[in-house]
């Protein structure tokens, strides 16, 4: 694993309450909906292990309000969280879906990025790291990954940040939260 803190760490709060407006289902899955929905671009939000909680809703928000788009997060843990067993088996998920328009990494997990994937994209990808992260994978990912991306370490913060993780009681958090935000909808303003 990765960061011992992915999965160790209890999130923040309480799972998020959303309006009915608000959810819709694709393929017998619930999704999230925030934003226009007639807007003319989208962004999809994956929630972190822990589902959608609070912090992941504004994250959305927010990014709905910047970039005036719809930003769709699918439930796929049905209103919980993902079983922490899958976890210990160490996942590999293929990112072929994500070579054909931009992509944002959170948390960049050595059981999720491989060198090998970064090395065949064609596309920008945004990668915020905490200091929680192995240096030691996360550097011959950033160097591998293609011109425009974006790759940064955000240095007093934890692993899951961003997410569920967050302590948006925390003056420092809350300041990196939205500079995080902000720099995925400068991003995907630039390349969406």
């Amino acid at each position: 694993m990765a960061s011992q803190a992915c999965c160790n760490v209890p999130p923040k709060g309480e799972p998020a309450v959303l309006s009915e407006d608000q959810i819709d289902q694709v393929a017998g899955t619930n999704i999230y909906v925030f934003g226009d929905r007639n807007a003319k671009r989208a962004v999809v939000l994956v929630c972190d292990i822990f589902g959608l909680y609070q912090q992941t809703k504004q994250g959305a928000a927010f990014l709905a309000k910047e970039l005036d788009c719809l930003v769709i997060t699918p439930d796929f843990f049905n209103g919980e969280g993902a079983n922490l067993e899958w976890s210990r088996r160490k996942p590999r998920i293929s990112i072929q879906a994500l070579k054909n328009g931009p992509f944002l990494d959170f948390a960049g997990e050595e059981r999720f990025l491989d060198v090998a994937d970064a090395k065949g994209m064609t596309i920008p990808h945004i990668c915020l790291v905490s200091p929680d992260e192995p240096a030691d994978i996360l550097k011959p990912y950033e160097e591998a990954l293609p011109p425009h991306s974006e790759f940064e370490l955000y240095g007093t913060m934890f692993h899951g940040w961003m997410g569920a993780q967050a302590n948006l009681e925390s003056e420092e958090n809350v300041r990196e939260f939205n500079r995080g935000y902000k720099q995925v909808a400068t991003f995907f303003n630039r390349w969406l």
